[in-house]
C-alpha cells in the first residue's frame, strides 16, 4: 500500500526529505539544492506554484520524490527501483492537472519516470542530455596560469552578462535564467559570481549555486573562446572550491556534459570525482 502527498509548502517538503537527500548528497544535489532554495523563497524560480511530491511505501519509507518549478522539467529522486511508486506518482500528477514538459534526474530514475509518463500519455520521451554529477572534497591545485582570481564587482556586469549569454547559446543550455543586466547585477551583488582576470579583463566566470547544509554547487563555468586551453577555468574553479571548503562545506558539486571529454578531464585533474549519471528527457506533443 503506497501513500502519496503533494506539498504546498517547500519547507515541509524539505523537512520530510532532507535526511534522505543528505545520505547521497551528490546524487541528490539538484533536487536538494532547488528544494533548499525554495524553502527560503517559494518564488525563487518564478511565480507559479512548484510541484512537490513524496511517495511512501507500506513501511512508511519515502521511496520516491519529485520537484518541478514550471516551466522547467520535473526533477526526480529515488534510491530504490520501485516502478509501482513511479506509476502512482505519474497517475496522480496527471490527474491533478500538472503539465510535465520533461524529466531530469539520476539516469536510473529519470529513465523509468519518463518511460512511465510516455506509457500513460502517449507522448514520446526524447533523450536530450546526459550529464555526469561530480563531487570534490579536496582540491588538487592546478598550475598557475597567470592572472587574478576575484569576486565579480558591479563593474564586471556587462562582461559577465555577455559570457552568460554566450554559454547559453554555445552549450544550448536547456534551462537557464533569462539573463538580463539586472539579473546579473543581482547575482553579482549577492557575491555569487567569480572571475579569472587577465590584464584587467575577466576571461572566465563561475557561479556559486544551490547551497545546502553540507554542499555547494559551482555552475555556469565559461571561458571566452580565445582564452581557452590556458588553464583559466581550472584555476577559477579550483580557487572557488578551495574557498568553499575553507568556509566549512564538506564537498563541492559540479555537473558536466558526459559527451565532453575535455571538460571532464579538466575537472578530474583538480580533484572532482564522478558519482553518477544524469539524463534529461523532453516530451513530444
Amino acid at each position: 500500500m503506497y501513500t502519496i502527498r503533494f506539498f504546498d509548502e517547500p519547507a515541509r517538503f524539505l523537512e520530510e526529505m532532507r535526511s534522505q537527500f543528505e545520505l547521497y548528497e551528490t546524487r541528490n544535489s539538484l533536487i536538494h539544492g532547488v528544494a533548499t532554495k525554495l524553502a527560503g523563497d517559494s518564488k525563487a524560480y518564478g511565480p507559479e506554484q512548484p510541484l512537490l511530491a513524496v511517495v511512501w511505501n507500506d513501511l512508511g519509507i519515502a521511496c520516491f520524490s519529485a520537484l518541478m518549478t514550471p516551466p522547467n522539467p520535473l526533477i526526480v529522486q529515488s534510491e530504490v527501483d520501485d516502478g509501482e511508486a513511479v506509476s502512482l506518482f505519474c497517475t496522480a500528477a496527471l490527474e491533478a492537472g500538472w503539465a510535465i514538459p520533461g524529466v531530469n534526474g539520476p539516469s536510473d530514475v529519470s529513465e523509468v519516470v519518463s518511460a512511465e509518463f510516455q506509457r500513460q500519455t502517449g507522448r514520446l520521451a526524447v533523450l536530450k542530455e546526459r550529464m555526469l554529477a561530480y563531487e570534490l572534497t579536496k582540491v588538487i591545485p592546478p598550475a598557475d596560469p597567470g592572472g587574478l582570481w576575484r569576486k565579480a564587482t558591479k563593474d564586471d556586469d556587462l562582461a559577465v552578462l555577455q559570457m552568460a549569454w554566450a554559454m547559453g547559446d554555445e552549450l544550448r543550455v536547456y534551462v537557464r535564467p533569462a539573463w538580463t543586466l539586472a539579473s546579473i547585477q543581482r547575482v553579482i551583488q549577492f557575491g555569487a559570481v567569480y572571475v579569472w582576470e587577465v590584464e584587467d579583463r575577466p576571461v572566465s566566470i563561475a557561479m556559486r549555486n544551490r547551497p545546502t547544509r553540507h554542499a555547494i554547487t559551482v555552475s555556469n563555468v565559461y571561458t571566452l573562446p580565445e582564452f581557452r586551453g590556458k588553464g583559466y577555468a581550472s584555476a577559477n574553479v579550483a580557487a572557488f572550491c578551495q574557498q568553499e571548503l575553507a568556509h566549512g562545506y564538506q564537498l563541492v558539486n559540479l555537473f558536466t556534459d558526459s559527451a565532453n571529454p575535455v571538460s571532464n578531464h579538466v575537472y578530474q585533474k583538480i580533484g572532482f570525482k564522478p558519482v553518477c549519471k544524469y539524463a534529461r528527457f523532453d516530451f513530444g506533443e
